[in-house]
């Protein structure tokens, strides 16, 4: 094997782990994002549960939001609550990230402008695959109330 060939040998060696390890950072990178946003969701389930509950209980029971009897049990439901925002966030993020590097690199120069698409395109994605677990909670809970999601 002449010097040459021991130079394309290495060349494409070197490039074969360039291309591993990149991979590996990109799939490391959107672990962490998924791990991030399920995270998120699970806070904001927590957080958002009783004034989700309230809503719900406003329309069903046809009364002011802010009647005492919205708020009585608060955490009643929180595991569909739980399930369908880390689900959600946890998806969020990932899109967000793979919207941006493809809108990087093949569109306009403007940071904001990438930004605001990635992030309308990570939501709309979002929100066609959530829809379905909305319906079935929302459902599951009223079958009369099936026209609110």
């Amino acid at each position: 094997m002449t010097h040459k060939d021991d130079s394309t040998v290495t060349s494409l060696t070197s490039n074969a782990f360039a291309s591993t390890s990149s991979s590996i950072t990109s799939l490391y990178k959107t672990t962490i994002l998924l791990n991030c946003g399920m995270a998120s969701g699970l806070v904001q389930a927590f957080i958002f549960n009783p004034w989700d509950r309230a809503l719900y209980l406003s329309v069903k029971m046809e009364r002011p939001f802010l009647h005492r009897e919205n708020f009585h049990e608060p955490m009643n439901g929180v595991a569909q609550t739980v399930v369908q925002r880390a689900l959600s966030a946890g998806l969020y993020f990932p899109l967000e990230e793979i919207f941006s590097d493809l809108l990087h690199a093949h569109s306009t120069p403007s940071p904001a402008m990438n930004s605001f698409a990635a992030g309308t395109l990570a939501g709309v994605i979002n929100g066609v695959v959530m829809n379905p677990f909305c319906r079935v909670k929302v459902s599951a809970n009223n079958p009369l109330l099936t026209s609110y999601c």
